[in-house]
This record gives C-alpha cells, sequence and structure tokens, in this order.
C-alpha cells in the first residue's frame, strides 16, 4: 500500500513556483512551502504588472487580503513545524521558533506600515521591500534552517538526509 506521500502524488511532484535549491525532500514541507511561494509570486507579479503597465495603484484592499493570506498559512505552516519539531525532540526547536516569531514581526511591520501610507508610489516602494524581505528570508530560512531540520528528521529515519 503506498504511504501518504505517493498517494497524494507528492513523491514524484514537481514544484511550479518553489525553487529546486530549497526543495528538502519531505513531503508535507515542501509542499506547504509550494503554497507559500505560490502567494507571494501572485503578489510579486500582481505589483510588477501594474510597473510594467505605468500603473502604480496598489490597492491596499489587495495587499491587505494578500497580507490576511499568507499571515494564515505561515501562521499554519509555522504551526505545523514547530509541532514536528517537538515531537521529533529536534534539538534547535526552540531557536527554529524564534527565527519563527521575528519573521511574523517583521511581516506585522510591513503591514502597519503599509496600511498607513495613502501614497500609492510609497506603497509600490514598501510593496517591494516586503516582496524583497520575504523573497531573501524564505530562501535562507528554507535553504538553512529548514533543511537542517529535514536533515534530522531523515536520519531519525535513516533516510538519506537532504543535500
Amino acid at each position: 500500500m503506498p504511504g501518504r506521500e505517493q498517494a497524494l502524488g507528492f513523491a514524484t511532484m514537481k514544484y511550479q513556483f518553489l525553487p529546486e535549491r530549497v526543495v528538502l525532500g519531505h513531503a508535507e514541507i515542501d509542499f506547504q512551502h509550494e503554497m507559500l511561494f505560490f502567494v507571494i509570486t501572485g503578489l510579486h507579479r500582481l505589483v510588477k504588472k501594474g510597473r510594467d503597465e505605468g500603473d502604480c495603484v496598489i490597492d491596499p484592499v489587495h495587499i491587505e487580503n494578500a497580507f490576511k493570506l499568507l499571515d494564515d498559512y505561515m501562521a499554519t505552516h509555522f504551526s505545523y513545524e514547530e509541532e514536528l519539531m517537538r515531537s521529533s525532540g529536534f534539538p534547535e526547536a526552540s531557536g527554529h521558533a524564534g527565527l519563527h516569531r521575528k519573521f511574523e514581526n517583521s511581516m506585522e511591520t510591513f503591514r502597519e506600515r503599509f496600511m498607513g501610507v495613502d501614497d500609492n508610489q510609497e506603497r509600490a516602494i514598501l510593496t517591494k521591500r516586503m516582496l524583497d524581505f520575504f523573497f531573501e528570508w524564505v530562501n535562507t530560512h528554507f535553504a538553512v534552517s529548514d533543511r537542517r531540520f529535514c536533515q534530522f528528521l531523515a536520519a531519525q529515519k535513516g533516510e538519506e538526509p537532504p543535500v
């Protein structure tokens, strides 16, 4: 009988939004990371389209909805990861959770700054900074911190750890 990953098609899944360098070999975590990249890539395309068409109108309702979607999904993802860390005895769980809290605080700061601005140009600048921050953070966090965790999980199972 196939495992959960195989039954859901994760074992052979090719990711459309998740860069290969941050694919970790843990089906559920990679799937959740893919969804995060999907949300933020959609927001990036929305902002880029406006700039390319010379229309720098950044609708605060769309951005607020994107922040809400991102916040909700990040909370779900962080909760999943942190519970898995606790249940597996990952020795770096506390520090890793601290990185999650720092990220959440940074995103809340971006949200507050964005919602306090009425100028479309300033909104566009803030949105770009937020996107740059997000891409930098997840690329670093996924590639380093989450990779260490997935290596720990693989070692526990006697599997080959992700490179």
